[in-house]
């Protein structure tokens, strides 16, 4: 059973992939949210990095459908699945292949790390802002060196995903928690 503090994280993803606002989450939406993450990082197919990610969104979407049974996911199938992902370490595994891959995105120049630039861009395709990146940074910099690791990346991964610490800074990373 989710926590109301994982519910309302967990409903700032749904609305992030939602891209057309219709309440249901469906392929469309996945392909339009992705095609701005690679629009960000300028790659298409192809590119080994293009396909790995297509390949791990492919099996989350796949993974989402199985749950639901359904081709259209709305707000209670969203935390369903969550929930069950939550709960389960196996199922969490489809999970933390996209955070590592998505860490490969971010980091824009390639030199292992994210920088507050490079998340402005990322919050930009998130629907968050800039704004909204230059006020959370600082907090998912989890050890204040102005930057982000693959490695605090997992941790906050971690904690959106599995956590239910309300202090957490990983809760914030779709988004305020309203």
């Amino acid at each position: 059973m989710a926590s109301e503090l994982q519910k309302k994280k967990w409903a700032n993803m749904f609305n992030m992939f939602d891209v057309n606002g219709d309440g249901k989450i469906e392929q469309a939406d996945f392909e339009l949210f992705h095609t701005r993450l690679y629009e960000m990082r300028g790659i298409g197919p192809g590119d080994a990095q293009f396909d790995d990610l297509n390949g791990r969104f492919a099996g989350f979407a796949q993974a989402l459908q199985q749950v639901t049974q359904s081709d259209s996911v709305g707000m209670d199938d969203w935390i369903s699945f969550l929930s069950g992902v939550a709960n389960a370490p196996q199922k969490y595994q489809i999970v933390r292949p996209i955070s590592e891959a998505i860490f490969g995105l971010w980091d824009l120049n390639g030199d292992g790390h994210v920088s507050l630039s490079e998340y402005r861009k990322l919050c930009t395709v998130m629907r968050l802002g800039e704004e909204y990146a230059d006020q959370i940074f600082t907090k998912l910099d989890l050890n204040q060196d102005q930057r982000i690791t693959v490695d605090e990346l997992i941790t906050l991964s971690d904690e959106f995903f599995v956590g239910d610490d309300p202090a957490a800074p990983g809760n914030l990373f779709f988004g305020p928690l309203n």
